[in-house]
């Protein structure tokens, strides 16, 4: 069978750091992360938390900055510029109205149910493209953070299999 993350390989890294490295990978994020620092690092639960929670709260600040310095500098360029427009507006003609059903309520959700394609990634980008100001964003997706970081634990823990 092959072996994606061989264990040897991951065992010889640091254990600090690469917890947080993996914990801001987008595909993965805190799915692959906690596992990780609890079964192949054998981290502490606080540990584990602090330094996944922490990369994920340090990538949102990251994103939600990084895109709006995008727009800023794409809107000086006419044909990034109408790239921009056509984005925003698709993205708001079919997905504006289920955000404003739930509200910001929306990107705890998307950052906090573990599945593939949620996360910090999908939320930043969604904030982004639905324009929430950027205190909100952060406040929101760091909650999602903490709720999909326990979610994980529990799961990777095995409490939530054993029922």
């Amino acid at each position: 069978m092959l072996d994606l993350l061989p264990i040897e390989f991951l065992k010889g890294l640091n254990p600090y750091l690469t917890t947080f490295f993996l914990a801001s990978f987008p595909i993965g994020e805190l799915k692959i992360a906690i596992p990780i620092a609890l079964g192949v690092y054998e981290l502490s639960v606080s540990e584990t938390l602090f330094l996944s929670i922490m990369s994920n709260i340090v990538l949102v600040w990251i994103l939600i900055y990084f895109l709006t310095h995008i727009t800023k500098v794409a809107k000086n360029f006419e044909k990034f510029a109408k790239i921009l427009d056509w984005v925003f507006e698709h993205t708001r003609k079919n997905f504006f109205h289920r955000h404003r059903l739930l509200g910001d309520i929306a990107l705890v959700i998307i950052v906090a149910i573990p599945l593939p394609l949620t996360g910090v990634w999908t939320a930043s980008i969604a904030a982004w493209l639905l324009e929430v100001p950027k205190y909100q964003a952060l406040i929101y997706i760091t909650v999602g953070v903490i709720a999909a970081a326990h979610i994980i634990l529990l799961m990777s823990l095995g409490v939530i299999n054993s029922f």
